[in-house]
């Protein structure tokens, strides 16, 4: 099941709000990617915005098994389920 993920820009919170779940792994870790998963990676790579990246993920793997959906936490920001684990697609910057 998939569920459509709209945002108007004014609606979408800043990373300074939070994440709700601070220890996800980021789309870079994920298990089970391989060599055939490289231009999906470079075209999120490439895309900016979290939401846009939800896009592109949703739009490259929605008919694909590993993936399971694109939801939001609590502060708004995009998770998607792949390999049946949640990933987060906003970049942690550890100081």
């Amino acid at each position: 099941m998939t569920i459509e993920v709209k945002v108007s820009e004014s609606e979408v919170k800043n990373i300074d709000d939070g994440i709700e779940f601070p220890d996800m792994p980021e789309m870079g870790e994920v298990e089970g990617m391989g060599v055939g998963d490289i231009p999906e990676q470079l075209k999120t790579m490439f895309t900016r915005g979290a939401f846009g990246k939800a896009e592109v993920i949703e739009k490259d793997y929605g008919n694909d098994e590993r993936f399971g959906g694109i939801f939001v936490d609590k502060y708004n920001n995009p998770i998607v389920v792949f390999n049946q684990k949640l990933i987060t697609l906003i970049k942690k910057v550890y100081p």
